[in-house]
């Protein structure tokens, strides 16, 4: 009874705020490398990867927020764009420009206003 419609209202919301979450796409570099993805917090994904990573990481695009169905798609053209120069996962051999640009382009062409300076204030 009661239970059972509270789980289906709970699910019901859980699927509604999933759909509005907004996401960022963002192209960090580390050396020579690239990573295209997506983030909801831009700093605590970076703090992840330079904890991850033996190179210094830094972020060299950062799109506005997006809903995450449109962030998704930006990212997985872009990931389709570079794919000659995958390494692993994420992470492609390529300068930061190619992928900015092609970010760029991809939101143009879906109507979507993305871009935004990337203005961080890191500590360490």
């Amino acid at each position: 009874g009661c239970a059972k419609d509270k789980r289906s209202l709970s699910s019901e919301s859980t699927v509604e705020s999933s759909a509005s979450i907004l996401t960022s796409v963002y192209v960090m570099q580390a050396g020579e490398f690239i990573k295209v993805g997506l983030a909801e917090n831009i700093i605590a994904r970076l703090q992840v990867l330079r904890t991850h990573c033996p190179i210094d990481v830094r972020v060299a695009y950062c799109s506005k927020p997006l809903p995450r169905n449109e962030a998704r798609k930006i990212e997985h053209a872009c990931h389709l764009f570079l794919i000659e120069k995958h390494v692993r996962g994420e992470w492609f051999v390529a300068d930061a420009s190619i992928a900015i640009n092609f970010i760029n382009k991809e939101a143009i062409a879906e109507r979507l206003e993305i871009s935004r300076p990337v203005q961080l204030r890191l500590v360490g």
